[in-house]
């Protein structure tokens, strides 16, 4: 969701390490942002692997049509299981997400075609131009179960983070991989947070 290699692979790292403490915590709520932070960083290494194909020549074509779906749909599904840690299950949700999954597949794996650059510097993913009903669709399927986090402020973090980004993110090709720099303040800001948390 970078611009570089560099930047994913940073933006990737960070992720990482945030997570690691927030599961070093052993809590609950604190988990369950460590599983959102660590599928939707994954993308970070998903991308600096597709710009390293990119410089060298080499086909994107399984890392864009198969991977990159996958992780995709494995975000509402990790941040609905941690909701679960400390929530009961809502099954019309997990149907929802179902026939979401499904749709999501195979629209994305029939559809993709050759991974682009845009004119500002992102990648197009597949070379889509994802439809408005798709962005908001998925946004849905990250924040509903986050609508439930006991944490007021890690939740206006986090909520925050994404929704202000998928508005700015809205009139570009590159929807998608525009993520990058907003979720690495997301990251920081939560660590912040929890750090002061702990601390008083």
């Amino acid at each position: 969701m970078c611009k570089t290699i560099g930047d994913s692979v940073l933006a990737g790292s960070i992720s990482l390490f945030v997570a690691a403490v927030l599961f070093s915590t052993g809590k609950s709520k604190y988990i369950w942002l460590a599983l959102s932070v660590v599928v939707v960083g994954s993308m970070q290494w998903v991308d600096a692997a597709i710009w390293y194909c990119k410089d060298r020549g080499y086909d994107t074509d399984f890392l864009s049509r198969y991977i990159l779906p996958i992780i995709l749909v494995a975000q509402p599904l990790c941040i609905y299981l941690g909701y679960l840690l400390l929530n009961n299950r809502i099954p019309l949700f997990e149907l929802a997400y179902l026939a979401w999954m499904c749709l999501f597949f195979y629209m994305w794996i029939t559809d993709c075609e050759e991974t682009t650059v845009d004119s500002d510097g992102y990648l197009i993913w597949c070379g889509f131009d994802i439809s408005t009903s798709a962005r908001m669709l998925d946004l849905c399927m990250i924040c509903f179960p986050l609508l439930y986090y006991p944490d007021p402020v890690l939740r206006f973090i986090v909520i925050g983070s994404g929704v202000s980004t998928w508005i700015y993110n809205f009139p570009r090709k590159s929807f998608g991989s525009g993520w990058c720099y907003s979720q690495n303040f997301a990251n920081l800001a939560i660590l912040a947070y929890v750090s002061y948390s702990n601390r008083t």
